[in-house]
């Protein structure tokens, strides 16, 4: 199984954690910090699902970013169409389950995606996807402080130099159905950023989404994958273990930059003749405000 693969079976089904736990659990995947090896199933931990629903009902800290992609319902390569979106909340003092570590708590920051109303039906869930398509939306994640600012604009990444942008897409758009014989996409869970972001960004290592229309016929993962909701594998990362009420751990939280690159790409299904470089949308964001610490609320 290759590195994506391995990170789609572990973000998107979630298997190899819960296949022994009781589904009455509902126990939340998370990634538990930012560590070099974002996507390692080593980083990957349980926290209480109910707990964190009800906390990110209420979030410490939030944003959202919309940016223009293209319309998956008609083939490839479709036409621009603004109003897709990512969206952040953070929740401090998620309780980490004593089987891990007794008293200790996380906090979470949790991303979900949506797409425009002209692509979802009158009930709010997503129309189907065209057979044509393939999408890849790639993760890097910084703690460097100085991002938070520049970052608070929701889609603002002018942070970047013009090189590392230029650097992005091409690294994950060139390389369509070309680098691994298991996908389409052209960057791979753990692959490194460009070296021409680390002076702007720091240095990361991608998580990868990818999905077609075989994962958006399934009701449950279309949700997952593009409405705006807490679901109980939404994409999330905490801050490591600290105590609760840690001040570190809701800096951190507050510090972290999210950089998306969305890759709107073909399947294997379209014909030779109408295939092309797929093209990429970049977005960052983190939290609008600093958070406070719920002591001193």
């Amino acid at each position: 199984m290759s590195r994506l693969n391995v990170a789609i079976h572990l973000f998107l089904q979630a298997s190899t954690l819960r296949t022994t736990i009781a589904q009455d659990n509902l126990l939340a995947p998370l990634y538990i910090d930012n560590v070099e090896f974002l996507a390692a199933s080593s980083n990957l931990a349980n926290v209480s699902f109910p707990i964190l629903q009800t906390a990110l009902k209420s979030p410490n800290a939030t944003n959202e970013s919309f940016f223009t992609g293209y319309d998956w319902t008609k083939p490839f390569p479709g036409s621009a169409i603004d109003g897709h979106g990512a969206h952040l909340r953070v929740a401090f003092d998620i309780p980490i389950p004593d089987n891990i570590l007794e008293n200790a708590t996380t906090a979470v920051s949790s991303l979900t995606f949506s797409i425009p109303n002209k692509m979802s039906g009158n009930d709010g869930a997503p129309t189907a996807m065209d057979p044509s398509w393939y999408i890849c939306r790639h993760i890097f994640v910084t703690d460097k402080v100085n991002h938070t600012t520049v970052g608070k604009g929701g889609d603002s990444c002018g942070f970047l130099t013009s090189e590392c942008k230029e650097d992005l897409k091409g690294n994950l758009t060139q390389g369509w159905m070309k680098t691994d014989d298991s996908t389409p996409c052209s960057g791979l869970a753990l692959d490194p950023i460009p070296q021409s972001c680390i002076g702007s960004f720091g240095f990361a290592r991608a998580d990868v989404i990818a999905f077609d229309s075989s994962y958006m016929a399934d009701a449950a993962q279309a949700k997952l994958l593009a409405v705006d909701e807490q679901n109980q594998n939404n994409w999330r990362i905490g801050t490591g273990y600290h105590d609760k009420g840690s001040q570190a751990a809701y800096d951190t939280a507050n510090n972290r930059t999210f950089l998306l690159v969305n890759v709107w790409g073909y399947s294997e299904k379209l014909p030779q003749g109408n295939r092309k470089t797929p093209d990429a949308t970049l977005s960052c964001l983190s939290t609008k405000t600093n958070a406070t610490n719920p002591k001193d609320e």
